[in-house]
């Protein structure tokens, strides 16, 4: 099998996922290419529907477009469910099935930093896109009580906090 994978984002071209991707194909023996796919924000929906019809397997999404694939995805995980973002996806028959590991990254990374419990403790995340809902979520998964939310776009980091708060 080929697998035909990729990046979706605008900026792109600054990306090393191909260098890191090619290397995880050829270190499992697995024949198939990852390209960067440059996509402005008003050109999404041909995009997909280009992506598809070129037989990809899958590709990852970055800034900033995370938020805009939840919305397009047929299917969902439970974190890009409770995170309203998907950094990955899945094409499957045509569908897209939509992923986030963001969480999954975030919390491994913070794996062994922190020693203590979390109570009487708060975090700051920066930012209100796809990557700090997961920061966010992985948080109150892991039972932080208080985080603070800083961002440019004092709407969109309403919106998130807004969207957190109804799910809790």
């Amino acid at each position: 099998m080929f697998y035909r994978l990729g990046l979706v984002g605008h900026p792109v071209e600054h990306s090393l996922s191909p260098l890191l991707h090619k290397a995880a194909l050829k270190h499992f023996e697995l024949e198939g290419d990852y390209t960067l796919i440059d996509v402005p924000e008003n050109k999404i929906e041909s995009a997909v529907a280009d992506i598809v019809s070129k037989d990809f397997a899958g590709f990852n999404v970055t800034i900033p477009h995370k938020q805009a694939f939840f919305k397009l995805c047929a299917k969902l995980t439970p974190q890009a469910e409770q995170c309203r973002a998907v950094n990955t996806v899945k094409i499957e028959k045509g569908r897209l099935q939509g992923h986030n590991t963001d969480v999954g990254g975030f919390m491994a990374a913070l794996s062994g930093k922190i020693h203590d419990t979390v109570h009487g403790v708060s975090a700051c995340v920066v930012g209100s896109g796809g990557s700090a809902r997961a920061a966010a979520w992985g948080l109150i998964n892991s039972g932080w009580k208080k985080i603070e939310i800083v961002a440019r776009n004092a709407e969109a980091a309403e919106t998130m906090v807004d969207e957190i708060r109804k799910t809790l």
